[in-house]
């Protein structure tokens, strides 16, 4: 899968950019370039660009940045996963990676 701009919102001025490794894990990096913080979402469309197997019931969420695991993602009624983050402004980004969980 190539490197995608996935979900650009231009009221933002954000960026959610992802994509699958060859390990299975996911690489999600979350640009605003807008002035002021922004929470940026992923959400089931987005993620859907990553071609996820079915039987991935959860994501563990790890923070590339803080270098600790943050949250642990779980599908959610419509078989998808959901991703909100607060990202700083000015070109903030935060970057993570994302390991399944069969």
């Amino acid at each position: 899968m190539c490197v995608a701009a996935v979900q650009p919102d231009p009221a933002t001025c954000t960026n959610v950019w992802l994509r699958q490794l060859g390990d299975g894990s996911i690489a999600v990096a979350m640009v605003n370039n807008g002035a002021d913080a922004a929470t940026v979402t992923c959400d089931a469309a987005c993620f859907a660009q990553a071609s996820i197997p079915a039987s991935v019931g959860s994501l563990v969420v790890r923070d590339l940045w803080a270098h600790a695991n943050v949250t642990t993602l779980v599908r959610g009624p419509g078989g998808g996963f959901s991703f909100a983050a607060n990202v700083t402004g000015d070109g903030g980004s935060n970057l993570y990676r994302m390991f399944p969980v069969v």
